[in-house]
C-alpha cells in the first residue's frame, strides 16, 4: 500500500477509475450476452437420375431385346432399328453407351464393324461407333445432347460391315449388349 500512497492524487484516481470500468466492462459484458437459438433438423436431398428404355408398351428399368439384323450386305449400311429413352428422373442427363458380351463368325477385325446411332427426336448429327470402340473400357455419348427431367428420344442404330473384314460364306455377330447411362451433365 505505500507504493500506492507515493503515486500523485491524479494518478491515483485514473488507477482507480480504470480499475472501477474494467470491473464494470466486465459485468456489462456477461450481462450482454444472448441466450443460443438453434437451426434445428436441417437436411437435404438431392435430385434423381434415371433413365428407363421403352419395351413395346411402357418404359421400363433393366433390359429390353435388341436388334436382330439379318442379310445385311457387306459394305451397306443396314435398314434402322429404333428405341425410346426416357428421362423419368428430375435432373438433366447425358447418355453414355458401353458394349460388351459379344461372339463374332467369320469377322476378322471388330474395329472395321460400325454401329451408327441417330437421335430421331433431336434430328442431330448421327455418332458412328465401330464394335471395338464401343466395347473399349470408355463410355460414348449417344447423339442427341442433353435428355431433360421428363424428356423422351427416339434413336435409331444401324450396322456398317466393312468387306474386308468378312470371311468365309456368312458372318455375323451374336449375345452384343449396349448398356445406356444418363450422367448429370
Amino acid at each position: 500500500m505505500l507504493g500506492i500512497q507515493k503515486l500523485s492524487p491524479v494518478a491515483r484516481a485514473v488507477g482507480t477509475v480504470g480499475a472501477v470500468v474494467a470491473l464494470a466492462g466486465g459485468v456489462t459484458f456477461a450481462a450482454l450476452t444472448s441466450n443460443p437459438v438453434v437451426l434445428a433438423d436441417s437436411q437435404f436431398s438431392t435430385g434423381t437420375a434415371h433413365l428407363q428404355i421403352w419395351n413395346g408398351a411402357n418404359y421400363v428399368d433393366g433390359s429390353v431385346p435388341g436388334f436382330n439384323f439379318t442379310n445385311v450386305v457387306p459394305g451397306t449400311e443396314s435398314s434402322a432399328f429404333t428405341f425410346w429413352l426416357k428421362n423419368t428422373g428430375t435432373t438433366a442427363l447425358d447418355v453414355s453407351m458401353v458394349g460388351s458380351d459379344h461372339a463374332f463368325n467369320n469377322i476378322a477385325d471388330p474395329d472395321l464393324v460400325d454401329l451408327k446411332f441417330t437421335d430421331i427426336t433431336t434430328a442431330s448429327s448421327p455418332s458412328t461407333y465401330s464394335i471395338q470402340t464401343l466395347e473399349g473400357g470408355g463410355a460414348d455419348a449417344l447423339p442427341g445432347g442433353t435428355l431433360d427431367p421428363g424428356e423422351e428420344n427416339q434413336y435409331s442404330v444401324t450396322v456398317n460391315v466393312n468387306p474386308s473384314t468378312v470371311s468365309g460364306s456368312s458372318a455375323g455377330m451374336t449375345n452384343f449388349d449396349l448398356t445406356f447411362t444418363g450422367v448429370q451433365p
